[in-house]
């Protein structure tokens, strides 16, 4: 309240200071081109003053008064007001001066036609304003009733238009929030069905075959021993998918802390396709390495050879019998490429920009025991991001897909 106060005391001293001031350039214009006697100055400047110091009163009782009005109206008004301080000033200078009442009369017939004439335009002037502002206010009803779809679309280069589109802008930025919100939301609920799928599946097959073997109900040794490889494939998919969320989650918190050392590329590859040969053997894929450069990285090797394992993984279980995997490296200025390429049947193209979607998976009719959690391509994303990297689909179609990632390369290596 002291501030408000100190603020309105600052601005009535300035006002009156500049009236005082015009007061006094009117006097000497008066002095100097008017050729008013000298004796008659001071009062000239005192009434000037004075009818100045009572116009802004009145301006300031008005601006207070006529609040509910509209624009054209409030114009109108002020118009008037200052049509009345030019009369008042008149009617002074014309006492002053001794003019003739038939004078005056006619000096006051013009001012009340100046004041008719400014009437008009005043009106129209404040029925736009008042329009425009209709619509801002319009829309901002809209938006607060939820629509947040609603735009202003003022035209003009004027301060409500300047408003209007801080407005847009703002109900722009507030209708993207929204839309990223419910996507998170939509994702957080796919995101727990997902896990509910996964955990509940193998859990369920675990009991069913526990209650068989605690039951007695399987007694052979041939069916035990296949519930038990069973049980025991089954708790090491929950024990990977475990991992899996753990690793996910300290991702998207930022919580991932790489363990950077001076890192072999070729070695690390290598290492990678030779650890995929099992499951390459097994589904009857080529899965071969082609060097392209040899790079020294300052990377964490464990954390890269796991996106590999996921990018091979991805790359042979949708490679048909008697396909291939290449894995291949290149230089490319300031970083180095490492691109997985499958024989497959490609990536739909709708599919493509959310492939790397937590729990996302392009082939539908794929259950998710034989297709994997949907978490691998997340997962490498966020490590290869947290090395400073990218990874991208970079190309997809009938004759295979290939996936690649891009890693900075020190500038003595580059």
């Amino acid at each position: 309240m002291g501030r408000v106060n100190t603020r309105s005391l600052a601005v009535t001293a300035a006002s009156f200071a500049c009236i005082s001031g015009a007061s006094l350039v009117a006097g000497f214009f008066a002095s100097s081109f008017a050729d008013t006697p000298r004796s008659d100055l001071p009062a000239l400047v005192s009434t000037l003053a004075l009818t100045g110091t009572l116009g802004l009163v009145a301006a300031w009782i008005v601006q207070r008064w006529s609040r509910p009005f509209g624009f054209g109206a409030r114009i109108l008004i002020f118009t008037g007001l200052g049509i009345a301080v030019f009369v008042a000033n008149m009617i002074i200078a014309a006492s002053m001066m001794f003019i003739s009442t038939h004078d005056l009369r006619l000096l006051l017939v013009l001012c009340g036609y100046a004041l008719a004439a400014a009437s008009v335009p005043a009106m129209a002037m404040g029925r736009a304003l008042g329009q425009r502002i209709a619509r801002i206010e319009h829309s901002a009803e809209q938006l607060a009733n939820g629509d947040l779809s609603s735009r202003v679309n003022l035209e003009g280069s004027d301060d409500l238009a300047r408003l209007a589109r801080t407005f847009d802008s703002m109900a722009a930025r507030l209708q993207e929030a929204d839309a990223n919100r419910a996507a998170l939301e939509r994702s957080r609920r796919e995101l727990f069905a997902a896990i509910s799928h996964d955990l509940r599946t193998p859990l369920s097959s675990i009991r069913v075959m526990v209650d068989a073997l605690s039951d007695g109900v399987v007694s052979d040794q041939q069916t035990t021993e296949r519930y038990l490889s069973t049980m025991t494939a089954d708790i090491r998919r929950l024990s990977l998918l475990i991992d899996d969320l753990f690793e996910l989650a300290r991702i998207e918190s930022g919580a991932l802390q790489l363990r950077l050392e001076q890192t072999q590329l070729d070695r690390v590859v290598a290492d990678a396709v030779a650890g995929a040969s099992p499951m390459a053997e097994q589904a009857k894929v080529a899965v071969s390495f082609q060097p392209g450069v040899d790079a020294t990285l300052f990377a964490d090797p464990e954390r890269l050879t796991r996106v590999l394992a996921n990018l091979l993984q991805n790359a042979i279980r949708h490679t048909p019998a008697d396909g291939s995997v290449l894995v291949s490296t290149l230089s490319a200025g300031s970083e180095v490429l490492v691109s997985v390429r499958d024989s497959g049947g490609g990536i739909p193209a709708a599919d493509v920009p959310h492939v790397f979607e937590t729990f996302y998976r392009a082939d539908k009719s794929r259950s998710r025991t034989g297709g994997g959690s949907g978490l691998g391509l997340s997962i490498s994303k966020g490590i290869i991001e947290a090395h400073g990297g990218r990874i991208w689909i970079d190309e997809t179609g009938a004759f295979g897909t290939r996936v690649t990632f891009a890693l900075p390369v020190p500038a003595s290596n580059s």
